[in-house]
């Protein structure tokens, strides 16, 4: 299980919980902001959904987010960081390992309860 204390160090997180319209709980700006303090300062999380009231719970957590081309059958996706387009984040010296977390929806779900 994966625990959502914000105590980890995590370089690269691929958000793939169900849709907003599904599990509206999992795209709130509480939940985001749990993911950015989880983030190393050039940390990274990705997610395909693009939605403008996801966007915005994202940048209200202190994200930075920008749009991207989607994989084949997706129009777009969003990619989110602490500063990813900044000289300092550029500047960051690269992991010699990556940490990695691929919280699926039932995780979150989970891990996210009361």
């Amino acid at each position: 299980m994966i625990d959502f204390s914000g105590a980890q160090n995590i370089n690269l997180i691929y958000y793939d919980a169900f849709a907003p319209d599904a599990q509206p709980e999992l795209w709130t700006e509480g939940i985001f902001q749990k993911l950015y303090r989880m983030l190393l300062p050039n940390g990274v999380l990705t997610a395909y959904c693009s939605k403008g009231n996801v966007q915005r719970a994202m940048k209200a957590a202190g994200f930075e987010v920008e749009k991207l081309s989607g994989p084949p059958g997706k129009r777009e996706m969003i990619r989110a960081g602490r500063s990813f387009r900044s000289e300092k984040y550029n500047s960051h010296p690269r992991p010699s390992h990556l940490s990695i977390i691929y919280p699926t929806a039932a995780i979150v779900a989970l891990s996210c309860r009361k």
